[in-house]
């Protein structure tokens, strides 16, 4: 999927409205602007309302364990975020529906959470007990 986004060969709308399969281009997430990579995973609304919930999370987790950002768990995050858009955008195609902003940031920390438990190898059951691995 990273493969996919940093080669811009996603199937957003604008690529499908080029080749005729869809007749709208607008982003299914906020309904604003042309569904293009950079729109999807940078300049959707919706998109920089998880990111900012899944930063905040970040920012509080160092500010209580006083250590630095890994660049490893950023690249992990970005990872989980860009997999959940896709999936809320996937899952908007389909069912029609799409879940909270805030719903989406709680399933990326849990993505990070469940990757960084197997990286570290030790039983984290909550949240609180996470940031002390950061």
């Amino acid at each position: 999927m990273a493969w996919l986004i940093r080669n811009v060969s996603l199937n957003t709308r604008e690529n499908l409205c080029r080749f005729r399969i869809c007749e709208f281009d607008l982003c299914c997430l906020c309904e604003m602007e042309q569904q293009t990579d950079a729109h999807l995973f940078g300049g959707c609304v919706y998109t920089r309302l998880v990111q900012a919930r899944v930063k905040d999370w970040i920012d509080g987790a160092r500010a209580r364990c006083m250590k630095k950002r890994s660049s490893k768990l950023l690249l992990n995050v970005q990872n989980a975020i860009e997999y959940r858009i896709w999936n809320q955008r996937n899952q908007y195609r389909v069912l029609m529906k799409l879940d909270m902003p805030a719903i989406v940031a709680r399933q990326v920390i849990d993505i990070v959470c469940d990757r960084v438990r197997l990286l570290l190898v030790l039983p984290i059951r909550d949240y609180d007990s996470f940031i002390l691995y950061l």
